[in-house]
């Protein structure tokens, strides 16, 4: 323990804390300025800052690896279920705590791809008695494996330092095979069944249908085929799985074609808890989702005052790459990998196709650039800028025209 540095035991905490309260309150205060001084709606403000209380029962090893007891009164380690609920302020303020656990929970996924439950068991009995701090144990969930990718998720968009990105790249295989497990636990009917969740003293396990399961297999299934577009990975297969079971599993859960499959939910006094948190998890996923709107469109050439016949495509919703022949475009948008194609958009699937891009000048420009089009912006370009390019204020996102007629995916 990392403490015994700090501190002879916890006496000698209390007292040393006790002695100068306004520096602790100080210091516990400043943890949640970034909150609470944020233009995230107060609710959210709230539930990000009551996250974080969870940090009371978080250490730091000698070794440099964060861990966190799921309970004072239950002392499994990293249950990533129980991490799922108070994460957010970790992930944002302390990366390396979150990515600390993932590797280990990667450690111990099991050959099916299943990510195990928790980094050590002992909620009511400690069946292991050696001092290790990981082995890996427990059930299979429904909010596990599930998890395991979204982490990876939230962590390429919402850092886009070299090191974060190296920790996606590390674990993303792992991710796949959660995603596969996930899959396998879902052919039956689209979503998983009877499988347990972080809700276990009401049992949801005993009916093969609830909409909290069903929910975070939906959001599982999204955050692979993100991840999976972000890694360059994605293949028509793997789209037609990932939407067929899309498709049944909101039919499933929400609908309920067995009424007396899933008599728990309509009875119990806690299904309007339940649906509740699923939904609001749900909005929050949307809310902070990148949109993925992945279309063609014309850049502009400011020099010669028209538009010049180049396509480009780009992607909000991975690390953006925009893909030319012509090394010139280096100079436009910076440090991006340019070859002989790129993803275009054609109704909803996707497909490989080659685009052919041509010269583009600009004038004064300092990167990064961020560019893409939606269907009501479909001639505009967006971007970060420092310095000029069809004459936006300096430093401002904006958009420039494009000019010439929008250009559909086929």
């Amino acid at each position: 323990n990392f403490y015994t540095n700090l501190f002879k035991d916890s006496v000698d905490v209390a007292q040393k804390l006790g002695s100068d309260l306004s520096t602790t309150v100080s210091d516990i205060a400043n943890l949640h300025t970034p909150f609470m001084k944020s233009s995230l709606p107060i609710t959210l403000q709230d539930m990000l800052i009551n996250s974080l209380s969870h940090v009371r029962s978080a250490f730091w090893l000698n070794d440099g690896r964060w861990r966190q007891w799921e309970a004072y009164d239950c002392v499994n380690i990293d249950s990533v279920h129980n991490d799922g609920e108070r994460h957010i302020p970790y992930i944002s303020i302390f990366p390396n705590s979150t990515i600390s656990k993932l590797y280990a929970w990667a450690k111990y996924q099991e050959s099916n791809g299943m990510i195990q439950e928790q980094l050590r068991c002992g909620c009511m009995t400690m069946t292991d008695k050696s001092p290790r701090v990981d082995s890996g144990c427990g059930r299979a969930m429904c909010d596990v494996s599930s998890m395991f990718i979204v982490y990876l998720l939230e962590l390429l968009t919402w850092h886009d330092d070299p090191y974060s990105q190296q920790v996606v790249r590390d674990l993303y295989n792992a991710s796949k095979k959660a995603a596969q497990w996930h899959m396998s636990v879902s052919t039956a009917e689209g979503i998983p069944l009877h499988l347990v969740d972080t809700y276990d003293i009401v049992n949801l396990a005993a009916y093969p249908y609830d909409t909290y399961s069903g929910s975070f297999h939906l959001l599982a299934m999204k955050a692979a085929e993100t991840l999976a577009y972000a890694m360059g990975m994605y293949l028509p297969i793997n789209a037609l799985m990932i939407h067929q079971l899309v498709y049944n599993g909101f039919r499933t859960p929400f609908s309920m074609r067995s009424r007396s499959k899933c008599q728990f939910l309509y009875h119990s006094p806690v299904k309007t808890i339940l649906i509740s948190l699923a939904l609001v998890f749900l909005l929050l996923c949307i809310w902070f989702w990148p949109p993925q709107q992945i279309q063609i469109y014309n850049y502009y050439n400011s020099s010669k005052e028209g538009n010049i016949n180049s396509e480009a495509v780009a992607t909000n919703a991975a690390p953006l790459k925009i893909y030319s022949q012509d090394e010139s475009l280096v100079n436009l948008l910076g440090n991006l990998t340019f070859k002989n194609y790129g993803i275009v958009r054609s109704s909803d699937h996707y497909v490989w196709k080659e685009i052919r891009i041509s010269y583009v000048e600009a004038q004064n420009v300092s990167g990064p650039y961020l560019g893409w089009a939606d269907i009501g912006h479909a001639n505009y370009l967006y971007h970060d800028v420092s310095g000029d390019l069809t004459h936006p204020a300096s430093g401002m996102r904006s958009s420039v025209p494009l000019g010439g007629k929008y250009n559909t995916a086929p």
